[in-house]
């Protein structure tokens, strides 16, 4: 098992970023009516996991895994 130097090397962070790819590229398809709404919903629930781990890496170790998605 490699040391975690950075949030990048956190496997739930990984996993976020491609679902987030994979959210942007499927919304890309969604009908113009529902790229306001809908899509736009979906795109910032996606980001919302990798935006926010960055942050809670910072924070104290204890504290750390605390903010993490349990297994």
């Amino acid at each position: 098992m490699q040391p975690i130097l950075s949030f990048r090397d956190l496997i739930a962070w990984q996993k976020a970023m491609e679902l987030a790819d994979r959210i942007y590229a499927v919304t890309e398809n969604f009908p113009s009516r529902e790229w306001f709404a809908l899509a736009h919903e979906l795109k910032k629930s996606a980001v919302s996991i990798p935006s926010n781990t960055p942050e809670g890496h910072l924070l104290r170790k204890g504290s750390y895994a605390h903010h993490l998605p349990n297994p």
